[in-house]
Order: structure tokens, then C-alpha cells, then sequence
């Protein structure tokens, strides 16, 4: 239900994740190491969108992982279709003479 809800919690919290998306995305899927002098890491821990545990940054919220990973995949889906010239709805066929 979480998931799917629009409130201005999720809203605040997704632009700062967008500030440092290729950080958060990088905490996600890598195991990063906490480095408390990380820049990166250091405004998305005071943002409470990560969290030193066991000496890796980890998401503090399995909510946040789940909406934000989802919605930047598909913000780079859409960026790759946009470039490629086609959508997602698109067919292709090859027509030979």
C-alpha cells in the first residue's frame, strides 16, 4: 500500500535520493563500505535515506529501496526509449523489397 501512495514524505524523500541517485543506487546493489567522510553518503544519511550498519551504508528503509530503485529504473527506461526514438508501446517490423 506504501508503495503505491503519493504523499509529500516520499516526494521530499525521492528528490534528494535524485540528487545522489548513482550513490543510492551503488548502496543498493554493491555493499558499499560506510565512509562517514563520503560526501554522498553524509547528506544521504542526514536525509535518513541510508544508514551505517555493520560498517556498510545500507538503505534505513525497505520501503524507500523498493519505491525509488523501481521509479529510477523506470526514469531510465524511458530516458533510453526517448533517445532510441521509440516507446514502450512501439512495435518494430522489417520490411524487406
Amino acid at each position: 500500500m506504501l508503495l503505491k501512495e503519493r504523499n509529500d514524505h516520499f516526494d521530499n524523500l525521492y528528490e534528494k535520493a535524485k540528487l545522489y541517485k548513482e550513490t543510492f543506487v551503488e548502496i543498493v546493489f554493491d555493499h558499499t563500505e560506510y565512509v562517514p567522510n563520503d560526501e554522498d553518503q553524509t547528506w544521504l544519511e542526514q536525509y535518513g535515506l541510508v544508514k551505517n550498519k555493520n560498517d556498510r551504508a545500507v538503505v534505513s528503509n525497505n520501503i524507500y529501496k523498493a519505491r525509488f530503485i523501481k521509479t529510477f529504473f523506470k526514469e531510465a527506461k524511458a530516458g533510453e526509449e526517448a533517445v532510441s526514438g521509440r516507446d514502450s508501446t512501439s512495435t518494430c517490423t522489417l520490411g524487406f523489397l
